[in-house]
């Protein structure tokens, strides 16, 4: 099953204060199109759509869904609602922070406006270019609720009502005429557009969403309960039971439709007096959202990036969103093509293509995805391979003779494995806990035919982890008391060589004699003598830091950090003597990272987390898997851009390419591709930060070796306007 369909992913992040553009380090790979919850949706017409969810995400299409650029805005927003005027202006409410952002662009560009008040706002509403509201509260808007208005285009708002209990919609059929509910049944109307309110007592459950066919007839859902009336909310009707209901969109008086069980659309054709249920397929995860361009086209989004098209008016739903959402713990490169993702139960992902796209693997056994993963991965040669499955207090050791393809139990024990390093195909050495308290480091001289302990302790709390090994003789091994252990002849004999205040969790050398290890609350420790001695660096952050990576003496990374708080990444480029806290780009805990030969690195994490970069090199990706009849060179997009813009060029066959950038006056400014690609389609990326406005050109040249001449050179045009 391959996991990762390439698409164009643009990724943009929109700064506090500034409506500039600049590019994090790192991507989403997968889930794709990004893995955060997504809390709402809005067609803009039949091809642009726009969503919005945690960590400031924005996705905005304009080819219906095919492709989707990624906007983040700065502070880690959540980001609750959405509503657009007209295809070029939309808003855009946040439950973090007291801002609601403005759209005059449809969706590409954001402008922040100041509410005055610190409240989470969960719900815009406009009723014409200049005249909205929002709504909200405080504690991410349970509590203190309020209503504001504004009537200059979202520049400056005002109270126009509140209340001791938090709101979470608001809804104005017309310009005078509007509804805002919140918790606890909490609902009031106003009929002189917000100058004053009347608060409606009829209804006792929390309230999570209102939508008004006109003055009189409207509904509003609690988590398990339609209610309608056609009297302007002075009685209310039982209008449909559910469980987990969590949106609901009227297109006219007829026809609507209801997000159910987190997982099903109920469609009305009549007003709601029948409603007809339809599954949303391969809905693992909660769906929030659900917006309808006209009778036939809509679209659904939910947690960790789900994302729903239906062009049949709701009744079958085609998933655009994928990849797995499993737990991915560690990550290795077997050579500058091929590598492995191990992850939760038997899952094992497998890249040919250095990691542009990864394909789920067969290991041939089923373990629980429950309290059961791939602890370690190992391979000494490309042919030969071993995983280490940690499965509820069982430690199984598989082992691969062809490359990966198939995969055989070799040896099991009843105890927690943690980590398997082989220095050969026949040497090779697993941590072990068990949980009556003992620790161990076993060996094998066969290829894992027969173990023996070479190392034991029988202190509970130092279970051992994160074993490497530099040559044949010498290795090192981490346990939880942060202790660093040391064997200097092949692995029979270890002592503790350096012993840590905080917990030791990865472990690194760049060479034989400069080493790293990180753990908890930020320690992380150096060595210049291949390991005799250990010193402290000060990482400048306080979270858990589980794999640290170094892809040249001087120039590091380290990441870590707890799910659903912000992940770790933090770099360093003198050796670990200073640290950046890097923008990660999500809240999921952060487990290993790793760079393949061509200095693209990747980091692994919680629910299917999957970052790539780039290094600050530019390469060349892969985003079709269809082979292409001819030559084409594509016109970027954006165009104009600001700093980053994305270049297409398809080949028919393999061939050597030269992808170069010129300025204006023909001088050569950057190289984008010098490489030899397989037939297929691509993008690259060019970012143009250090480079002023103006126009550029980019020209392709296709041949079979190295020389600038050959099958198929083109030149277009590209204008960056800062």
């Amino acid at each position: 099953m391959v996991l990762f369909r390439a698409f164009i992913i643009l990724l943009i992040l929109t700064f506090k204060f500034n409506n500039s553009f600049s590019q994090s380090e790192w991507q989403w790979q997968n889930p794709y199109p990004l893995g955060h919850n997504l809390h709402a949706v809005k067609m803009i017409d039949q091809n642009t759509i726009v969503a919005c969810g945690e960590y400031g995400s924005i996705l905005r299409s304009s080819d219906g869904g095919i492709t989707w650029m990624i906007i983040t805005l700065s502070g880690g927003q959540s980001l609750r609602s959405i509503f657009f005027i007209d295809s070029q202006t939309g808003y855009i409410t946040s439950a973090t922070s007291p801002f609601i952002f403005k759209t005059t662009t449809s969706g590409l560009n954001w402008e922040q406006k100041n509410t005055g008040a610190s409240y989470a706002y969960l719900s815009v509403f406009f009723v014409n270019q200049n005249t909205g509201y929002a709504c909200g509260g405080l504690n991410l808007g349970y509590d203190n609720g309020v209503v504001i208005k504004t009537t200059n285009a979202g520049d400056n708002w005002s109270i126009s009502l509140t209340d001791s209990v938090g709101f979470t919609s608001v809804f104005f059929p017309d310009e005078n005429n509007g509804y805002a509910v919140g918790y606890y049944g909490t609902m009031y109307k106003t009929t002189n557009a917000g100058l004053n309110w009347v608060k409606l007592n009829n209804i006792s459950y929390s309230l999570y969403s209102a939508y008004f066919n006109n003055a009189d007839t409207g509904y509003v859902i609690s988590s398990s309960v339609v209610f309608k009336t056609t009297n302007g909310g002075s009685n209310w009707v039982n209008n449909i039971y559910g469980s987990h209901l969590s949106d609901i969109y009227f297109l006219n008086s007829n026809t609507g439709w209801l997000i159910s069980d987190r997982r099903d659309v109920r469609v009305t054709t009549n007003g709601g007096n029948n409603w007809h249920s339809f599954s949303v397929p391969n809905s693992f995860e909660y769906i929030n959202s659900i917006h309808f361009f006209d009778a036939q086209n809509g679209f659904i989004t939910g947690d960790k990036g789900s994302v729903y098209k239906t062009n049949i008016g709701g009744f079958i739903w085609e998933q655009l969103s994928h990849g797995t959402t499993f737990g991915l713990g560690n990550i290795l490169f077997v050579n500058s093509l091929t590598g492995y993702i191990g992850g939760q139960g038997s899952l094992l992902l497998k890249t040919t293509n250095s990691g542009y796209s990864w394909n789920s693997t067969s290991i041939g056994f089923n373990f629980p995805s429950y309290n059961s993963g791939i602890a370690g991965i190992s391979f000494p040669n490309s042919n030969i391979g071993y995983l280490l499955v940690d499965s509820v207090f069982k430690g199984y050791l598989l082992k691969s003779t062809n490359s990966g393809s198939n995969w055989f139990k070799i040896y099991t024990q009843n105890n927690s494995f943690q980590d398997v390093c082989f220095i050969n195909s026949e040497t090779g050495f697993i941590a072990a806990h068990n949980w009556s308290g003992s620790n161990s480091i076993l060996k094998t001289v066969n290829g894992g035919s027969n173990w023996m302990t070479v190392y034991t302790n029988n202190i509970n709390s130092e279970y051992l982890r994160s074993l490497i090994f530099i040559n044949a003789n010498m290795g090192f091994c981490l346990n939880a008391n942060g202790a660093i252990l040391k064997t200097t002849n092949e692995g029979n004999n270890w002592q503790i060589q350096y012993t840590h205040s905080a917990s030791l969790s990865g472990i690194y050398f760049s060479s034989a004699l400069i080493g790293y290890a990180v753990g908890a609350y930020g320690a992380a420790v150096k060595t210049t003598d291949g390991g005799n001695n250990w010193f402290s660096l000060q990482s400048n952050v306080t979270s858990l830091l589980r794999s640290v990576y170094f892809i040249n003496e001087n120039t590091g990374y380290a990441v870590g950090g707890q799910q659903y708080q912000q992940g770790t990444i933090i770099k360093t480029t003198d050796g670990g003597s200073t640290w950046v806290n890097q923008e990660s780009i999500t809240y999921e805990a952060l487990y290993d990272i790793k760079f393949n030969d061509n200095l693209e690195g990747f980091i692994v994490g919680s629910n299917g987390t999957i970052l790539r970069s780039s290094n600050g090199l530019t390469f060349a990706n892969p985003i079709n898997i269809e082979l292409p009849n001819g030559y084409f060179l594509y016109q970027n997009y954006p165009n104009p851009f600001n700093p980053t813009t994305k270049i297409n060029f398809s080949i028919p066959i393999t061939q050597y390419i030269i992808l170069k950038v010129y300025d204006a006056l023909g001088r050569e400014v950057q190289t984008l591709v010098n490489q030899k690609l397989s037939a297929g389609s691509y993008d690259v990326e060019f970012n143009g930060s250090n480079f002023s406005s103006g126009i550029y050109f980019y020209r392709i040249a296709i041949h079979s070796d190295k020389l600038e001449t050959g099958n198929f050179t083109e030149t277009k045009r590209m204008i960056l306007l800062k």
